[in-house]
């Protein structure tokens, strides 16, 4: 499998676009279906064109010009994934309130 392919496997399955649709139930709310679809796909083209580059050129710009080490930013990935694992869980602790 191509370097690039393993990524975009990788990407995926710790995206987790499941755990996006709770948020987007309030955007869907507040726009009206034409403009909901208008902003998402802007949105998804953004994402696609910020992974494309990133999957082309990051490495290199990362690791070559700026000397970060592979190593450093999976720690750093899994701090940030798991600063917003407990945003996220307190949130749904808030949404639900107190145990019955």
């Amino acid at each position: 499998m191509s370097e690039i392919a393993e990524s975009l496997v990788r990407f995926l399955a710790i995206l987790n676009p499941f755990a996006f649709c709770p948020y987007l139930v309030g955007v869907m709310e507040d726009l009206g279906r034409r403009d909901f679809i208008r902003v998402l796909g802007g949105a998804c083209v953004t994402a696609l064109a910020v992974f494309s580059i990133f999957a082309l050129v990051g490495k290199y710009v990362l690791v070559r010009l700026l000397g970060v080490r592979v190593e450093a930013l999976r720690i750093f990935g899994g701090i940030i994934d798991r600063d917003q694992e407990t945003v996220r869980c307190r949130r749904q602790d808030r949404d639900l309130g107190p145990p019955r």
